[in-house]
């Protein structure tokens, strides 16, 4: 597979805001139809993964601002989001891309500087205060 059919964008998208396949997954599936609104149980029968995982996932998604949780009666439903039509335009170029170039997808996924990165990050030290007004870091 050539890492040159898949833009730079859709690379730093995948390596900075993708840590699993479930997750492309999710997001790839969402995507798929804008307009839909899915429940962490319809993505889990979907994929046939545990909601457990499924939620696990989407709470990421969140957290990066590209799903939406709305609340119906009994239960939580979850959409896309896009903060600008650029993310919407490197979503739709990274779904095209999987089609053909799953395998290059996969390697930014499983990047061994991914890795690294990630492991320096366990060890940041946070600069918010403590308990006693002290600073910590």
């Amino acid at each position: 597979m050539s890492e040159n059919k898949i833009s730079k964008e859709v690379k730093d998208f995948v390596f900075h805001s993708i840590d699993s396949v479930e997750q492309l997954d999710i997001l790839l599936l969402l995507q798929s139809d804008v307009q839909k609104k899915w429940s962490i149980k319809e993505i889990s029968n979907f994929l046939r993964s545990t909601p457990t995982s499924i939620k696990k996932r989407v709470s990421k998604l969140i957290e990066q601002n590209l799903l939406l949780e709305a609340s119906v009666p009994g239960e939580k439903i979850y959409s896309l989001h896009f903060q600008s039509e650029a993310v919407l335009n490197i979503v739709s170029e990274l779904a095209e891309i999987y089609k053909t170039h799953r395998y290059g997808i996969l390697e930014i996924i499983f990047s061994p500087l991914k890795k690294s990165r990630d492991f320096a990050d366990a060890f940041k030290i946070s600069s918010s205060k403590d308990p006693k007004g002290g600073r910590n870091g």
